[in-house]
């Protein structure tokens, strides 16, 4: 027997961050000092901070050559027959 349960949602929000906003968290999380609150501002997770200022010198010079970049590689592009 199938019994029926109430469907819940999943709220799972893939959340993309240009370039130029990432930086502008990594200023705030420096200005204020507390990484984990500055996250919590973002509704993002500490450790992306974290990893985004172990890359902040390619994050910079990716804005630079693209301001409208949203990661720091962007892949190769597809090919379709």
């Amino acid at each position: 027997m199938i019994e029926n349960f109430p469907s819940t949602a999943i709220n799972i929000a893939i959340k993309y961050l240009s370039v130029s906003r990432k930086l502008e968290i990594l200023k705030k999380a420096e200005t204020t000092g507390n990484v984990p609150a500055t996250a919590r501002a973002n509704n993002i997770k500490p450790n992306k901070i974290r990893n985004w200022r172990k890359n902040i010198q390619k994050l910079i010079a990716e804005k630079n050559k693209n301001y409208k970049a949203q990661t720091l590689h962007s892949g190769e592009s597809t090919h379709h027959p």
